[in-house]
């Protein structure tokens, strides 16, 4: 199964948010931390953005934030925000299976959509082994529960 880039890199970054939550974090840090381009990773702050997940503010103490709790974003309304398929999708230009195929990939499909829908960022930064969670991203910041 392919993940694009795209869709790892946002689960990514969200999951960075959320171990920074409820602070914010400059997205040139993210960056570095999470080794993306700025632009690219701007992108996909703006996908999640307008998706309702992330909040942003301008200035010395601003930064970007998750909009709600970690425990609160499905990991499907990620993929959902980047313009990520939750089901399987065929080969460009070919034709699903049907008959005993096709039921596979429908199942597979229903399967991925609901362990997408009930695992959370929360799950994701809990489930983190040791040494995986970033220490640099626990700096005291503006809450962002100030923002408007």
């Amino acid at each position: 199964m392919f993940i694009p880039a795209r869709t790892d890199n946002a689960v990514r970054a969200s999951a960075a948010l959320a171990r920074a939550w409820p602070d914010l974090v400059k997205a040139g840090e993210l960056s570095a931390r999470e080794g993306l381009p700025l632009q690219f990773l701007e992108n996909i702050l703006a996908d999640l953005r307008k998706g309702g997940l992330v909040c942003s503010r301008r200035g010395f103490h601003g930064g970007y934030g998750l909009a709600r709790a970690p425990d609160q974003i499905a990991l499907a309304e990620i993929l959902t925000a980047v313009g990520s398929p939750l089901v399987v999708t065929g080969m460009p230009g070919a034709a699903l299976e049907r008959g005993q195929i096709g039921a596979l990939w429908a199942e597979l499909s229903t399967a991925m959509r609901d362990f997408l829908h009930a695992r959370t960022l929360a799950d994701l930064i809990v489930d983190a082994p040791p040494g995986d969670v970033d220490t640099a991203s626990t700096r005291v910041r503006p809450r962002h529960d100030r923002i408007p």
